[in-house]
């Protein structure tokens, strides 16, 4: 009984020990949004008030929803060239970790083109 006894004490201090052996990832130590959370909420503000300032089909271009690209099984949308590089930084922050499938999407945004109708960046 007193084997036992040890045998779950020690059992236990060593899971107690190990508890964050494989987190991959800290938490902040700030309490609040994390730091990536809160540059999306800023870009998406940015994003917001560059998607409508096109004048022309040049101004826009198609970009990927996600993470994962129509040739990934993703999706695409139209945005003004402006707003494309912001994503592309919010995509670099959000996808590290990501891995997507090879397989092409069916998705119909996938074919579309971007063009700017009434100001504002379309897929067609």
């Amino acid at each position: 009984m007193k084997f036992l006894h040890i045998a779950f004490s020690v059992l236990g201090a060593l899971s107690l020990m190990g508890a964050n052996c494989c987190n991959k990832k800290e938490t902040p130590a700030v309490i609040g949004a994390p730091a990536h959370q809160k540059q999306s909420e800023d870009d998406a503000l940015k994003r917001k008030k560059h998607k409508a300032e096109c004048e022309k089909d040049s101004d826009c271009v198609a970009i990927k929803v996600d993470c994962c690209d129509c040739n990934q099984g993703g999706k695409r949308r139209a945005v003004t060239k402006a707003a494309r590089e912001i994503d592309n930084e919010r995509l670099l922050i959000n996808c590290d970790d990501v891995v997507c499938l090879q397989m092409v999407s069916e998705d119909p945004s996938c074919t579309q083109k971007a063009a700017c109708r009434s100001g504002h960046c379309v897929l067609e």
